[in-house]
């Protein structure tokens, strides 16, 4: 492992445990920001108890015990900054995209193709997901 990447890697497990020190699953459900995303689900009509938000997942997974995953270096920043600014992020090669990006709900009526992978897989109904759509 490069040495920058074992200093991101000791920076997201020094941000794990401050955020296990400064908030328990109880006082992070009470935090604004949570609570923000939590009714922004609700007026799209998804629950946030059934379908969580993206930010409110990882730290609970995170206050679990849990570490963030090692997956690339911009994925690890802004994995650490949604766990310290508690607010979701998230990431896309602009130059890579081909189309419009929307935010929308599963009516499972299509098929998600996860990144470049071949793989195909089924939206949950209901589900809240990021679709990049293809360039016509």
């Amino acid at each position: 492992m490069a040495h920058w990447m074992r200093d991101l890697v000791a920076t997201a497990r020094a941000a794990e445990q401050q955020l296990r020190n400064r908030m328990s699953l109880e006082t992070m459900l009470a935090q604004p920001n949570i609570l923000a995303w939590q009714e922004a689900y609700r007026k799209f009509g998804v629950k946030p108890n059934k379908h969580k938000p993206t930010c409110e997942a990882l730290l609970r997974r995170i206050l679990k015990g849990d570490t963030l995953p090692t997956i690339n270096t911009i994925v690890n920043c802004y994995l650490i900054a949604e766990m310290e600014h508690l607010l979701p992020c998230g990431g896309y090669d602009i130059d890579r995209v081909r189309g419009d990006i929307e935010l929308r709900i599963s009516n499972v009526t299509r098929h998600l193709l996860q990144s470049e992978e071949p793989k195909q897989k089924k939206p949950t109904p209901g589900k809240l997901y990021m679709v990049i759509m293809a360039a016509s």
